[in-house]
């Protein structure tokens, strides 16, 4: 069964995103610059999955988790190739900087959200999304723990058991956040964002 404290050590971090969703509103109001927009944004997101990486839930023994894949596939949902690339960089060299067995894992983790954000993207359109928008890109997002498969048997066993609860938490968060996100774009300049 999954303890409280790792349910409530991924909400406390994922509640950072809402500083970003709110830095990202600042940003896209006073920079109008979209490509200069898209990195510094990016490079925003980007900090926050390395500050998300420096504070992991541990979930057995020497098996640790966090919610990095939330703000990649965010920023290449809301941000672009451009932007998201910068975040998914970042990730990735945090990543492979902390090493260890789950170093692969963890990169495909990422490269699978920010795919995901992106491809979620495409298929939607800004104006008209909807609750069910949103939602399929939580889930995208929580389909980011399949590369736990990559572990070793006992760390694989650990993350999957606790796999749906976690979901479910990156589901709500990404779902509000995607939200805060559409809606600053929309107000710094609605006919920019209506293009994207």
């Amino acid at each position: 069964m999954i303890e409280l404290t790792l349910l409530t050590g991924w909400a406390g971090t994922l509640s950072l995103l809402g500083l970003v969703a709110t830095g990202y509103g600042m940003l896209a109001r006073t920079v109008w610059d979209p490509a200069q927009l898209q990195l510094l944004a990016g490079a925003l997101f980007g900090a926050l999955a390395l500050a998300l990486m420096a504070m992991p839930v541990r979930v057995a023994e020497g098996v640790n988790l966090d919610p990095r894949n939330v703000p990649v596939a965010l920023a290449a949902a809301f941000l672009g190739l451009r932007g998201g690339a910068v975040a998914l960089l970042m990730a990735i060299g945090m990543r492979l900087s902390i090493g260890g067995a789950g170093t692969g894992a963890g990169i495909a983790a990422l490269l699978f959200s920010a795919i995901a954000g992106f491809c979620w993207t495409q298929g939607t359109r800004p104006a008209e999304r909807t609750a069910r928008d949103y939602a399929w890109l939580g889930v995208l997002v929580g389909m980011a723990l399949w590369p736990a498969v990559l572990l070793p048997v006992p760390a694989a066993a650990a993350v999957l058991a606790r796999a749906v609860p976690l979901v479910l938490v990156c589901l709500i968060f990404t779902m509000a956040i995607a939200m805060l996100l559409d809606r600053a774009a929309l107000a710094s300049d609605p006919r920019r964002h209506a293009e994207s």
